[in-house]
């Protein structure tokens, strides 16, 4: 993941139980990599029922709310984003310019540790 410049996770969007987990394999952890954003992304129902959760999330990266880094304004602000969705692997090259990698959330996460 060296060279990638964004983490996009949720797409579609995080359910409680994988807001959960995430907040649960940050715990404790500090962002080893500060040049590569990490963005979460969930809707407004679901960051609401996990405060907890959001505030550990939050020290990585925002938890965006009814939005999708699909329709973001990434376009020229970054060209490599990796993630865990087939779905936002097939729209970020066409409709944002990005090259993607795919990877499993905790690996996705290890520019963390």
């Amino acid at each position: 993941m060296d060279d990638v410049q964004l983490i996009a996770i949720g797409c579609p969007h995080l359910t409680p139980k994988e807001m959960h987990d995430i907040a649960g394999m940050l715990k404790g952890k500090q962002k080893r990599n500060k040049d590569v954003e990490i963005w979460f992304c969930t809707s407004e129902s679901v960051r609401a029922q996990c405060p907890e959760d959001v505030a550990e999330m939050e020290r990585f990266g925002p938890v965006l709310a009814d939005t999708c880094m699909v329709v973001a304004p990434i376009e020229g602000v970054f060209q490599r984003t990796a993630t865990n969705s087939a779905k936002a692997g097939n729209y970020l090259p066409t409709l944002c310019s990005q090259k993607v990698k795919f990877a499993e959330i905790s690996d996705l996460l290890k520019v963390i540790e």
